[in-house]
């Protein structure tokens, strides 16, 4: 009899530590963020603004650059070793350091704006997936590439065998939820997105 009640209370003493330990355990989610980005609608218009932008600046360096190149040969209808020519040419000089000076600087502030919008875009990957993981009782969301290996590439096959995650539940991949939380954000739809089962 004693020995019964002892059995009971154990058995209830387990039952009741193992329940916490389901309670205390972390579900775990996947986000794939390279995906996200291919198929982020903010950041595809931002990046074709941005790359508008770049052919553009190139257009005006590349008129910047035939019209020095016009006053080249103009130089070179000048006598060495004149006044006039050694005036024109100092000039030329300058003119093509600043423009150098110019076309480098133009190059830092792209990439500048190349880095904010991704820094922009993942912050707000990082939001939505908080708030999908707070929602749904996840504690943690790893991040993960779930793209199909192709067994013809040499590189997707080293980059598969370094993987971090060998197998995954299809339903542990939340990237379509994040991405089609994003575009609802944004207002709009995105064909892309799925309730949580990874895209095919």
């Amino acid at each position: 009899m004693k020995r019964s009640i002892i059995l009971a209370i154990a058995t209830t003493l387990i039952l009741t530590v193992s329940g916490a330990a389901q309670a205390q355990g972390t579900r775990i989610a996947l986000i794939d963020v390279g995906y996200i980005f291919k198929n982020h609608n903010g950041f595809k218009s931002m990046r074709q603004q941005l790359e508008q932008d770049v052919n553009l600046a190139n257009v005006d360096f590349q008129t910047r650059r035939a019209r020095l190149e016009e006053k080249q040969k103009t130089l070179l209808e000048l006598k060495k070793g004149t006044t006039d020519y050694s005036t024109r040419e100092a000039e030329l000089a300058r003119e093509a350091a600043d423009m150098n000076a110019a076309l480098v600087l133009e190059r830092n502030k792209f990439s500048e704006r190349e880095a904010a919008i991704y820094y922009q875009v993942y912050q707000e990957v990082r939001e939505a997936t908080a708030a999908y993981c707070q929602q749904n009782g996840i504690g943690a969301a790893m991040q993960f590439n779930g793209d199909k290996l192709a067994t013809d590439n040499p590189g997707m096959v080293q980059a598969e065998v370094a993987r971090r995650v060998v197998y995954y539940d299809a339903q542990l991949d939340i990237t379509p939820a994040v991405l089609q939380m994003l575009h609802s954000r944004a207002g709009a739809a995105s064909a892309n997105a799925g309730t949580g089962v990874r895209r095919q």
